[in-house]
C-alpha cells in the first residue's frame, strides 16, 4: 500500500476531483478506491496558483497568517499528462473571464455553485423555483 511513514517519498501526487453529489455512491466509490491506494484526505481546503515569484511570495504570506490559527502547507505539483495540464489552464481561463466580468474583481459565485446558480437563473426565467408559478405541476 505505498510508502511507509518511516521512508517517505520526496514527492507527492495531489488528486483533485469533482464528482456530482448525487448519487452519493459515486463519491463513496472514489473515496474507497483512493483510500485503498493509501490516499490521505487532509483536513485542508486547497487552491491552485501558477508558480511564479509573485504567487510564491503571496502564498507564503498567506501561509504565515494562517499558521497563527491553523495549519497550512505549500506543495509544488506538476500535471502528469497534457490532458491534466490543459484542464487546469482551461479552469484558470474560465475563472479569469468570470473575474473580469465582475467590476469589483471578485467572483461572487463559488465555483462549485456556478452550475447550480446557472440552472436557477434558467428556472426563474421559465417561472420555476423562486421565480413565479411552477409550471407543469
Amino acid at each position: 500500500m505505498g510508502n511507509s511513514v518511516d521512508n517517505p517519498p520526496d514527492s507527492w501526487l495531489i488528486i483533485a476531483y469533482d464528482v456530482p453529489n448525487e448519487p452519493s455512491k459515486l463519491r463513496l466509490r472514489v473515496w474507497r478506491e483512493m483510500k485503498k491506494a493509501g490516499a490521505l484526505y487532509p483536513p485542508f481546503s486547497f487552491c491552485v496558483l501558477p508558480k511564479t515569484a509573485k504567487s510564491m511570495k503571496h502564498a507564503s504570506n498567506v501561509k504565515n497568517k494562517i499558521k497563527e490559527y491553523g495549519k497550512a502547507v505549500i506543495l509544488e505539483a506538476k500535471a502528469i499528462s497534457e490532458e491534466d495540464h490543459n484542464t487546469i489552464i482551461t479552469l484558470f481561463q474560465t475563472e479569469r473571464k468570470t473575474i473580469r466580468r465582475d467590476p469589483r474583481g471578485m467572483s461572487r459565485i463559488h465555483p462549485r455553485n456556478r452550475k447550480q446558480h446557472s440552472k436557477s437563473k434558467v428556472d426563474r426565467r421559465r417561472g420555476g423555483r423562486n421565480g413565479g408559478e411552477l409550471r407543469g405541476a
